[in-house]
């Protein structure tokens, strides 16, 4: 039986919370506003936002009723602000590597969900200009769905 979607994005905001050094349930968590809504937010940095990308289907089989459910992720990783007192890259890239050696190749323990790819990692140069290092992760991962 295929996992609901909501269940795969709690699963990876419940891992990322638990298992990235500076992360915690406060900073980690469905998030699919703009960088400006997170500043009037008052959120703290660092945060990671969680959000579905799209999803893709392939038929299976011939009427339709299995399908290959492509399920593609978004983390906003607003990792400081340039404007701060102890900022420095290598914190950025510090928290982009623990959320890649969190994830890379977890099935979230999902039963039947495919392990975590990670599709890249881009830096949001417009959000710079408001002072934010802000890092967009691209995450993939699939299940089989069938017709109820």
């Amino acid at each position: 039986m295929a996992a609901p979607i909501k269940t795969v994005s709690d699963a990876l905001i419940a891992r990322l919370a638990s298992q990235v050094a500076g992360l915690n349930t406060r900073t980690v968590a469905t998030f699919a506003g703009s960088v400006g809504d997170f500043v009037g937010q008052g959120r703290n940095v660092p945060f990671v936002g969680v959000s579905l990308d799209k999803v893709r289907y392939g038929e299976l089989n011939s009427d339709s009723s299995i399908a290959e459910e492509r399920l593609s992720f978004q983390l906003r990783l607003i990792a400081e602000d340039f404007r701060g007192r102890g900022y420095s890259i290598e914190n950025s890239y510090g928290l982009i590597d623990g959320i890649r050696d969190c994830l890379l190749g977890q099935t979230l323990e999902i039963e039947g969900l495919a392990p975590v790819v990670i599709s890249g990692v881009v830096r949001d140069e417009v959000s710079e200009k408001q002072g934010l290092a802000v890092y967009t992760v691209g995450l993939e991962t699939w299940q089989v769905r069938s017709r109820s």
